[in-house]
């Protein structure tokens, strides 16, 4: 939502700063302002007590989950494909084409080829028809195989997402004042470094608006006795009575002169 600023408030982030745009963070010499899950939440520059970051995996143990099933699946898919029965070879029904011999080394001659049907039928009537072609099926050593394969794919899919869960990370910047905490998310590394250092600029500069002024020094009083302290204090006394000196630099006079006139005891 637009963010409007106060009076002699300048924005340290985001920069640039545009007040019409949507910004989720704003810092500025006078407050810190997030939107969020939690609505707004708001810290003035000066209640700034404590800044830190944390850097956190909140998928971490999902992702360990994850990595630990896909490695039990990889493990299984593979004594699957390892175990499975009967060689690899081709499924039943699938004739394989024939080597043809050569002719001359111990082969026997070929058999007279007949074109006839009638007369390969009179030849053998006791033949059975001729049934039609079985498709190809797969024996169970090959639905093993095919089984294995692909829970090894799926161990190492499940493998590779535990890994991208683990290794996730979310940058958080801590901001204390008094009892009140706030949680700064920064999208990356390097934007936490950035939120980090500036929000210590802001700490500083609001301890200096927070710090009272300090007292200006008082000028040092000089009281002229002209070598008597005693005829000093009397002429003191009097101007106070007639109300020539204040109460406050009378005590202030009188003080110095009974001093100097102790230290001639």
């Amino acid at each position: 939502m637009p963010f409007p600023l106060r009076p002699q408030e300048t924005a340290f982030y985001p920069q640039p700063f545009v007040e019409t745009e949507v910004n989720l963070l704003v810092i500025t010499n006078q407050r810190v302002v997030q939107f969020g899950d939690e609505g707004k939440q708001e810290m003035e520059a000066r209640e700034v007590g404590f800044v830190g970051r944390v850097s956190e995996r909140p998928l971490l143990v999902a992702g360990i989950v994850a990595a630990f099933v896909g490695l039990l699946v990889l493990l299984t898919g593979v004594f699957e494909f390892a175990t499975a029965k009967g060689p690899l070879q081709a499924p039943a029904g699938v004739q394989l084409p024939a080597v043809p011999a050569i002719p001359g080394v111990g082969a026997p001659p070929p058999a007279a080829v007949n074109d006839d049907p009638a007369a390969q039928a009179t030849d053998d009537p006791a033949s059975p028809p001729a049934e039609a072609p079985k498709l190809p099926t797969l024996s169970d050593g090959m639905w093993q195989r095919v089984g294995g394969a692909l829970a090894a794919v799926v161990g190492l899919a499940l493998m590779a997402a535990g890994a991208l869960l683990a290794g996730r990370q979310r940058h958080i910047v801590l901001v204390r004042g008094g009892s009140k905490v706030m949680k700064l998310k920064a999208a990356s590394k390097m934007e936490q470094a950035q939120i980090l250092s500036t929000l210590q600029a802001v700490q500083t500069a609001g301890k200096a608006q927070a710090a009272p002024p300090a007292p200006a020094a008082k000028p040092k009083l000089v009281v002229d006795d002209k070598g008597d302290p005693v005829k000093a204090l009397q002429e003191l006394a009097a101007a106070r009575q007639a109300g020539k000196v204040p109460e406050e630099e009378f005590l202030a006079k009188r003080e110095i002169l009974l001093e100097r006139v102790r230290s001639r005891k």
